[in-house]
């Protein structure tokens, strides 16, 4: 069965590009996570609001070590994405101007190859603006 039977358009907001960051980056957010799960996370959700004044959230009691750990290691690779792209999948990826979670320009630079990036200039993490 073809892929563009199923998926036409491949929609990422924000998505979780770590791949720029250094391992001592990567080491600190796994300490900080097993140190204290609730301030970790307290403190990505405020992270996620800057520049603009936090919101209130609410988070799940599910998520992992495990999982913070395969966001942080994942290998966005441009052929994984152009095998989608090669099934008839439009990719489109929205960035944050403001996102101080991920490294926008590296993440802009990675996707502009694969996909059609919106750059929304003054939004955060979660895409929203003043």
């Amino acid at each position: 069965m073809a892929l563009r039977k199923r998926v036409d358009t491949l929609q990422l907001f924000s998505p979780a590009f770590f791949s720029t960051k250094d391992e001592k980056f990567k080491k600190l957010q796994l300490l900080g996570y097993r140190k204290s799960r609730n301030i970790y996370l307290n403190e990505f959700i405020k992270s996620c609001f800057l520049p603009y004044k936090e919101k209130k959230v609410e988070h799940n009691n599910r998520d992992s070590i495990e999982e913070l750990e395969e966001l942080l290691y994942y290998e966005w690779t441009v052929e994984e994405l152009q095998y989608l792209i090669n099934n008839g999948v439009k990719i489109e990826v929205y960035l944050g101007g403001e996102d101080k979670i991920i490294d926008i320009g590296g993440a802009r630079e990675f996707f502009l190859q694969v996909a059609t990036v919106t750059y929304i200039k003054e939004a955060n993490h979660f895409l929203l603006t003043n």
